[in-house]
């Protein structure tokens, strides 16, 4: 919008001092910008930034041409290098060869506008010497400024990546078993249940909880309770398939999902966790913990939502701890 402004100042000045040429020049610049600024709420056009910079070099080239150097007219040139070498819409080698090349006809049209190369009446002298090392500085300049910003903001972007991902993972994720929490649980399963009627593969629940975990709390302290729960979580994710989640439910409470499983190859795993919980000893400095666990079992089909199903798991697994623990028992 501030470009527009400016060419429309430039056409009130222009037809004022009747430069027609000059107003023409300008007017048509206003209407350029004015549907580059129309196009470019949809960002997935990229013709109006091309057309944005055109307008802008050729006007200046042309300015340049018309009424010398004493205008000032390069400066604009100059002020557009930094939004071409950060649009993120080109390579970075095109946007730095595009700069370079526009850097390059700026000081050879002030060389052959000012210096006699011919025999013409252009003078070499100091002043003009030292206005073609401040012009090729100033580009230098805004060249590196702009790849020196480009890349921090690179560098911005990939910090910010890697800290979203670590808030997502701190989002979904239970800090003390470094398994997935109940959130993250709910979304797999709703993501399952969408994908299971579309194959019609149902998938299984397993409640699992540990037995008198109060008592081994009481016994042996809370970070004895902690440490039971981080190796118990280790032993149900050796047991169970790449494809399967796991998660902390809550408390002593854990929750798997198997996909594509039925109620059989379930209680299979369940079996098979179980045991493993039994064989192999929670030892905590030194002290051997006994731990048991119960575990309840429950499938989901196209006929039964996820709630039902954990219902189902969380009613066996009470059955299970009614029954005398340590054991798995399946609910239909």
């Amino acid at each position: 919008m501030p470009i527009i402004i400016s060419r429309l100042i430039l056409v009130f000045l222009f037809a004022l001092i009747q430069r027609w040429d000059l107003l023409t020049i300008s007017a048509v610049g206003a209407v350029l910008w004015a549907l580059v600024w129309f196009f470019s709420a949809n960002p997935t056009h990229s013709f109006p930034l091309v057309m944005g910079a055109f307008e802008v070099c050729a006007s200046s080239f042309v300015f340049l041409i018309l009424l010398g150097w004493n205008s000032g007219a390069y400066l604009q040139l100059l002020a557009i290098f930094p939004f071409l070498l950060t649009s993120e819409r080109y390579p970075s080698g095109t946007r730095i060869a595009v700069v370079v090349l526009l850097s390059v006809l700026l000081i050879l049209a002030y060389l052959f506008s000012n210096i006699s190369l011919m025999g013409g009446q252009g003078t070499v002298d100091g002043r003009n010497i030292l206005f073609i090392i401040n012009l090729s500085v100033a580009c230098v300049l805004l060249i590196v400024e702009a790849y020196s910003f480009e890349r921090e903001k690179i560098s911005s972007q990939a910090e910010m990546v890697d800290a979203n991902k670590q808030l997502m993972t701190l989002a979904n994720t239970d800090p003390l078993t470094n398994l997935v929490n109940r959130r993250m649980m709910m979304k797999l399963l709703e993501e399952q249940k969408q994908r299971m009627e579309n194959d019609d593969k149902p998938f299984s629940l397993v409640m699992i909880d540990v037995d008198n975990f109060k008592q081994i709390n009481d016994e042996y302290g809370h970070d004895a309770g902690d440490f039971v729960l981080v190796i118990l979580a280790e032993k149900i994710r050796l047991a169970v398939r790449k494809d399967d989640s796991i998660c902390r439910w809550g408390g002593d409470e854990f929750l798997l999902m198997l996909v594509d499983a039925s109620l059989q190859e379930s209680e299979a795993v369940a079996e098979k966790i179980r045991a493993r919980v039994i064989n192999s000893p929670f030892i905590y400095h030194e002290v051997d913990i006994p731990v048991t666990i119960t575990l309840g079992i429950s499938t989901c089909d196209k006929n039964s939502g996820i709630g039902g199903a954990i219902r189902r798991a969380d009613l066996a697994l009470y059955q299970g701890k009614q029954s005398g623990k340590n054991c798995s028992v399946w609910k239909i």
